[in-house]
């Protein structure tokens, strides 16, 4: 009866029980008796219904399936890719698997130009309402908000890590060279680098031996420690002690500064994420004042005040803005770009350009931010000696030739 069901969805929902129950003969008709469904005529959900009863087939009965595999790649491949991200991801596991000739180079452009749903990004939106809001925790969420892993590109990452086939030299760069990037650019917890380096690892277990040594590099094997559970750690990073530093203390460790290490001083400056919002001898962000002739203009304990309190005194160009909303509520943040129905806000002093839509019919009115978007304790991670160094990096403008580091 499931075989001869006329109504998709029954067909559907029939099949998939006789797939988790039926006998290897069962096989071919009912793949045979699925693909009579019109496909385009079906909603999204009863899309998703079938593609995932097809899986079931093929986990329980795939060397049962093969005589008709060509067929289940012609009825499945002109429709992926779909606008759908769930679509996608289903029909990207069944063609790869299928071996489906140009399975590969289409996954591949998705990973490339995958954008996940909204819903998934409503908890990050939410998160990055606390970057402004709680000085104590403000660090680590914006640090991780910068660099959320996206879950459809990873998603279709893993798939092609098990294609075996359908590859080329300018795929493989391409796709290697994407994990490569993922490994050092996103935060996905302590255990996102293993995850990402099982996928290389599957993938490399496809490749040409003579080939493996060169991907393997691409992909960021030498960037990883042994376990391939982490990025080895290769800069100069603080070794603190560190401590929640007070403009007094620190003024009193910075007060005098011979003879301090540039490099430290530029690594301290990388690590406390200064360059992330300013820039310096030209290169770094540009959400804060250039810092090129800070000690030109400052004082240490100017410096020191403006980092440790920033948001004693805040610079109208450089405030946040809050937005007090009719329903309830509000979104801080600092206000780039309005027309005559949004505000474009931005969140995140470390992910600038990922911008938040505010509809103006939303809100109530506007006002000044009592928090800067300068977080606090920055420096907290230093140790006295690290701190100097930093101060005279700063002081110098990033000029290695500046008295305060000569006659080492």
């Amino acid at each position: 009866k499931a075989l001869t069901e006329t109504n998709a969805v029954k067909k559907t929902q029939a099949i998939l029980a006789l797939a988790r129950h039926g006998q290897k003969t069962d096989v071919i008709p009912m793949l045979q008796s699925l693909m009579k469904i019109d496909y385009a005529g079906l909603s999204e959900k009863e899309r998703l219904d079938l593609l995932r009863t097809i899986e079931v087939i093929l986990y329980r009965f795939d060397m049962d399936a093969n005589p008709i595999k060509s067929d289940l790649v012609a009825y499945l491949s002109p429709n992926f890719p779909s606008e759908d991200n769930l679509l996608n991801r289903s029909l990207s596991v069944l063609l790869t698997h299928l071996d489906a000739p140009d399975a590969v180079a289409k996954t591949l452009a998705l990973l490339e130009t995958a954008k996940d749903d909204a819903d998934y990004q409503k908890t990050f939106t939410s998160s990055a309402e606390l970057i402004f809001r709680n000085p104590q925790y403000g660090l680590d969420i914006a640090n991780m908000l910068a660099n959320v892993p996206p879950a459809q590109a990873t998603y279709f990452a893993t798939v092609l890590g098990g294609a075996e086939t359908g590859w080329t030299p300018e795929i493989r760069e391409e796709y290697f060279a994407w994990i490569k990037n993922a490994l050092t650019n996103y935060k996905g917890g302590r255990s996102y680098v293993g995850f990402l380096d099982r996928t290389r690892k599957m993938a490399l277990a496809h490749v040409a031996p003579e080939d493996f040594e060169k991907y393997d590099e691409l992909s960021g094997g030498k960037l990883l420690t042994s376990s391939g559970n982490d990025i080895a750690n290769t800069g100069i990073q603080p070794e603190g002690p560190g401590r929640n530093w007070t403009v007094e203390e620190a003024l009193s460790v910075v007060d005098t500064l011979e003879a301090r290490d540039f490099v430290r001083g530029k690594a301290m400056y990388q690590a406390t994420l200064c360059q992330s919002c300013h820039t310096m001898q030209g290169e770094g962000g540009i959400i804060g004042p250039d810092l090129t002739q800070l000690g030109t203009r400052f004082s240490k304990k100017d410096i020191l005040e403006a980092t440790i309190n920033p948001s004693d005194v805040i610079s109208e160009q450089y405030h946040a803005t809050v937005f007090e909303l009719k329903g309830g509520g509000s979104v801080v943040g600092r206000l780039t770009n309005e027309d005559d129905v949004n505000y474009y806000v931005s969140q995140n002093p470390f992910a600038p350009d990922d911008l938040r839509t505010v509809p103006k019919n939303t809100v109530s009115f506007t006002k000044n931010s009592d928090a800067s978007i300068m977080l606090p304790g920055l420096i907290n991670r230093l140790n006295e000696e690290e701190l100097r160094d930093l101060m005279a990096y700063l002081i110098s403008g990033g000029n290695e030739n500046h008295e305060v580091f000569q006659n080492q």
